[in-house]
C-alpha cells in the first residue's frame, strides 16, 4: 500500500505490485508529494479522498446529533426518570434543564408537567449552591394552581411550602405558632396522605419543643393519631414522641413501655438502620431509673451482639459486670454495692 498527496490536495490509496507481504513501498508520481512515513492500513475498500473523508465526518456528526436530539426528545416519562436520577446524584443544573424541557413540552395540568414543576422546585430548594427559595415557592404555587384536586403532588407541595417557612427562616425570625399552624393545615387538608401524616408529626414535635405544650396534651394527640392511622409508617416516630412526653411527666415505666414499642416499630420497618442509641437508652433507663436489671441486661446484651463495634460496647460490658455484682450480692444476702447513675461505685 502506498499513500501520496497530490496538488490540489487529494489522497490516493494504491497497492504497488512491487510490495512484498508485510512490507509497504511508497512511490511519488510526478506532481505528487510523497509522505515520508507509512500509515497503517485503513478498512476502506475504495480510494479515500479528502472529499470522501469530509463526507464521512459529516455523516458521523449527523448520527451523533440525531442520537443527542433523540435523547432530548425522549418520552416525558423517560426524561423525568432521568431527571430524578440526576437530582439524586447532585447534578442539579442538568436535572433542572431536563425538568424544564419536560414542563415546556407538556400541557398544563398534565401529570408530566406537574411532576416537572415539582422537580424544578425541588432542585431550587435542595441544591447547596445557588438555592433560590423564591423561585421554588413560585413553582410550587404554580403547580397548585394548575394541578387537578386529586393530584398526588398537591399534599407534597403544601408540605414543602410549610417546610421552607420552617427550615429556611432565620432562627431569630421564626414564628413557631405560624409554622405549626402551617403544618396542621396540611394535615387537616390531607389527613391520610403520607405528606399529611408527616405534617402532623412535624407540628406536634414543634409544639412540644418550641411552644412548650403540656406533655399530656401531646400524648393524647399522638395516641389519637395512631388510632386513626394504625398502618402509618411513622408509627415508630410518633411512639417516640409519646415516650419522651411520658419522660417529661417523670413516668419512667410508661416511658420505657412506649420506647420499646417505638424501637420495635422502627426496626420492623427498617432493620438495616443503626438502633444502638435506642438500645442504650432503654438499657440505661431500665437500670438507673427503673431498677429493672433483667430488662437492662436484655438490652445491654442486644447492643453488644448487634453492634459489636459501637463505642458503647465497653460500657455495656461494664454494666453487665455491675448487674452481676448486684445480683450476686443479693443472692448471698449481702448489701449490694452502690453505683451512681454513671456506673461508678458510690
Amino acid at each position: 500500500m502506498c499513500i501520496s498527496f497530490a496538488l490540489p490536495i487529494e489522497t490516493e490509496l494504491r497497492h504497488s505490485p512491487r510490495t512484498t507481504p508485510g512490507k509497504q513501498s511508497f512511490s511519488a508520481p510526478s506532481g505528487k508529494v510523497m509522505l515520508p512515513f507509512p500509515l497503517p492500513s485503513m478498512p476502506f475498500p475504495f480510494p479515500l479522498s479528502f472529499h470522501r473523508l469530509a463526507l464521512w465526518c459529516l455523516l458521523a456528526a449527523g448520527l451523533f446529533l440525531t442520537a443527542a436530539h433523540g435523547k432530548e426528545t425522549a418520552s416525558p416519562d423517560v426524561a423525568l426518570r432521568e431527571a430524578w436520577q440526576l437530582l439524586y446524584q447532585g447534578e442539579f443544573d442538568i436535572a433542572l434543564r431536563r425538568f424544564h424541557s419536560v414542563g415546556e413540552a407538556t400541557a398544563p395540568g398534565s401529570p408530566q408537567r406537574c411532576e416537572a414543576l415539582y422537580g424544578q422546585a425541588h432542585c431550587w430548594t435542595n441544591r447547596t449552591g445557588g438555592r433560590d427559595l423564591d423561585r421554588a415557592r413560585e413553582l410550587y404555587r404554580t403547580l397548585l394552581s394548575e394541578s387537578p384536586p386529586q393530584s398526588p403532588l398537591r399534599p407534597w407541595c403544601e408540605l414543602e411550602l410549610a417546610q421552607i417557612a420552617h427550615y429556611f427562616t432565620p432562627l431569630e425570625e421564626r414564628d413557631y405558632a405560624a409554622i405549626v399552624q402551617g403544618y396542621l393545615s396540611v394535615h387537616e387538608a390531607h389527613p391520610h396522605s403520607p405528606a399529611g401524616e408527616e405534617a402532623f408529626l412535624s407540628a406536634w414535635l414543634l409544639k412540644k419543643a418550641a411552644l412548650n405544650e403540656k406533655p399530656q396534651t401531646v400524648i393524647d394527640a399522638a395516641l389519637a393519631f395512631l388510632q386513626t392511622h394504625p398502618q402509618t409508617p411513622l408509627r415508630g416516630q410518633v411512639l417516640t414522641l409519646v415516650a419522651n412526653s411520658y419522660r417529661d411527666e417523670n413516668d419512667i415505666q410508661t416511658c420505657l413501655k412506649y420506647l420499646i414499642e417505638a424501637y420495635q416499630a422502627r426496626a420492623s420497618l427498617n432493620p438495616a438502620f443503626d438502633y444502638s442509641t435506642f438500645l442504650w437508652q432503654i438499657a440505661s433507663l431500665a437500670e438507673f431509673e427503673l431498677g429493672d436489671l433483667r430488662l437492662a441486661r436484655t438490652y445491654y446484651e442486644q447492643l453488644i451482639r448487634d453492634y459489636p463495634r459501637d463505642t458503647r460496647v465497653f460500657p455495656a460490658r461494664q454494666a453487665l459486670k455491675r448487674i452481676d455484682a448486684i445480683i450476686d450480692a443479693v443472692r448471698r444476702g449481702k448489701t449490694p454495692p452502690q453505683f451512681t447513675n454513671r456506673g461508678e461505685k458510690g
